[in-house]
């Protein structure tokens, strides 16, 4: 499978980014024609240690529903990412996606409660705001190559980490192309700096704060 798995990064992203996905994660490979690699859609969703699926995965999950967004788990046409932040007084989702080659983006500010009958937290106080980066759209593309968004791995398996904390602040990402899914999350990433694949992830959350808007200002 390991074997498959690069050959089919390799075609990916010469076809979409012009990049190579090298790491991986937990993975879950659909197989939507047999008869074709091609046809291979790769899914990424983080395991816990007892086999059970990632508890931030299934809240996001659950999230997205209340907020009406569309389920990113099948994959999208071009390139969508999610990236689900902590914020000091409300949280926040930051949505970019590109569509028939055109870039947009969406900031939404909400409260979550936690609510019984769901078992899990209820969205609350939604609020949604079309965005753009200070530094303009035309370089999104490589960005997300040189950021390495598509590819650092969920925390549980990057080496020298605590692994899952909860204190402090956790940050998670959902990527979607036509060809890949993934999901990861980082728990208090700033504690870990002088890890490579943990500080990759700090320089994405800094460069998202400082290239959008955040909810207080809005």
């Amino acid at each position: 499978m390991k074997f498959y798995y690069q050959i089919f990064i390799c075609l990916f992203f010469f076809s979409i980014l012009s990049c190579n996905l090298k790491r991986s994660t937990e993975k879950r490979i659909k197989n939507k024609d047999s008869s074709s690699l091609q046809d291979l859609f790769i899914r990424e969703v983080p395991i816990m240690k007892n086999g059970d699926t990632s508890l931030e995965y299934l809240d996001v999950k659950k999230i997205t529903s209340q907020m009406n967004l569309s389920s990113l788990g099948d994959g999208v046409s071009d390139i969508e990412i999610r990236i689900w932040f902590p914020d000091m007084s409300m949280d926040k989702l930051i949505q970019i996606k590109k569509d028939n080659g055109v870039w947009s983006g969406n900031l939404y500010c909400f409260d979550t409660e936690f609510d019984t009958t769901l078992v899990g937290y209820k969205v609350a106080k939604l609020k949604t705001i079309p965005i753009s980066p200070k530094s303009g759209w035309g370089n999104m593309d490589q960005k997300i190559i040189d950021l390495e968004i598509l590819s650092i791995p969920n925390m549980e398996k990057v080496a020298g980490t605590k692994g899952k904390s909860i204190d402090g602040e956790s940050y998670s990402v959902e990527v979607a192309t036509s060809r890949i899914y993934r999901f990861y999350t980082y728990d208090n990433p700033k504690d870990h700096k002088n890890i490579p694949e943990v500080n990759q992830m700090v320089n994405i959350i800094e460069w998202f704060n400082s290239e959008f808007p955040d909810c207080s200002s809005n």
